[in-house]
């Protein structure tokens, strides 16, 4: 599958965007984000394709 050729890494942030204050789990592979969880409104996860 090739899975095991790429480079995974995991960057945070706090999002201010409201009250919650969450923070933010970017996941990348090859250096392109490819998910994001975390959030409590759906503002991030929901941004990615």
């Amino acid at each position: 599958f090739g899975v095991s050729e790429e480079k995974f890494e995991t960057t945070s942030f706090i999002c201010k965007a409201c009250p919650n204050e969450c923070e933010i789990i970017q996941i990348k592979a090859n250096g392109k984000v490819i998910a994001m969880t975390g959030d409590r409104c759906g503002r991030w996860s929901n941004s990615v394709i």
